[in-house]
């Protein structure tokens, strides 16, 4: 081997161990102490989706010590891979170090409605709330969950907690909307979803929502109408195309209600 050979083989190699202990630090750095903020900024460029996968399987390195905030750090990017478990054993260790993190304890409720277990979600929600009575996200999330088990009136005084405090949460105006309707109180429901949209005129499920609850009413013109306006800001929505479908049937309107019927299919969904 020729002496400029052997430079270049050990400049090389000097090279690969430099990006290897860049990795190894930024892994460090990005799940033990960088703030959330950041390490969302990063996760969702392309450019570091490699970089940021590699931190987390880092930091899951047997005798790895973390700090809390790592730890919650680390459950959050597990939270976004769908990987609950993991996200949820995470969250457990960082509140045994830090048991009065209202963050955590959000999050971790996160997780389990995720999963679908909303008795521990409400749970999480309900110490995230004695932590931070302010925090309107926990309020907003809790009467989500109490929505799916059904217990309407308890998320719909969560909801009225989580305007109170934040009054241009559209998405708490809409799911407020969806809670009463489905209370049977289609005019509260109307009232909510109007003004969902008139925070974001764009929001295509408040739309959709409002035509359902106009259906109800029988009012299938002004039902048609929400559902042209939530197919128009998203083409692909299958189930507004199959409740369009639905009102053309009502009024007697079949040409039409076979054409949304066959979008609807298409997209994925099914006319009943």
């Amino acid at each position: 081997m020729t002496l400029s050979g052997m430079w270049f083989k050990l400049a090389r190699t000097a090279i690969m161990a430099g990006q290897l202990l860049f990795l190894l630090f930024f892994g460090w750095l990005l799940t033990s102490v960088m703030s959330l903020a950041l390490v969302q900024l990063l996760c969702q460029s392309k450019l570091t989706t490699a970089v940021c996968s590699f931190a987390v399987e880092l930091a899951s390195i047997p005798g790895m010590e973390m700090p809390p905030e790592g730890l919650y750090n680390r459950g959050i990017l597990y939270a976004r891979r769908a990987e609950y478990d993991r996200a949820i054993f995470d969250f457990d260790r960082a509140i045994e170090r830090r048991p009065d993190d209202f963050r955590t304890f959000y999050w971790r409720g996160l997780a389990y409605s995720d999963k679908g277990d909303f008795d521990h979600a409400v749970a999480d929600y309900d110490q995230a709330i004695r932590l931070n009575p302010k925090y309107a996200d926990a309020y907003y999330s809790r009467g989500n969950a109490y929505a799916k088990k059904n217990q309407f009136d308890n998320a719909i005084a969560d909801y009225d907690q989580a305007i109170r405090r934040d009054p241009k949460d559209a998405l708490a105006y809409n799911n407020r909307g969806s809670a009463y309707a489905d209370k049977g109180d289609v005019d509260r429901a109307i009232a909510d979803y109007d003004q969902a949209i008139k925070l974001n005129p764009k929001y295509a499920l408040a739309y959709r929502n409002r035509g359902n609850a106009y259906a109800k009413k029988g009012d299938s013109d002004q039902a048609i109408a929400d559902y042209d306006q939530a197919i128009g800001l998203n083409p692909k929505d299958a189930s507004a195309h199959n409740d369009r479908g639905r009102a053309y049937g009502a009024k007697g309107d079949h040409d039409r209600a076979v054409d949304d019927f066959d979008t609807a299919r298409k997209l994925g969904s099914h006319s009943e």
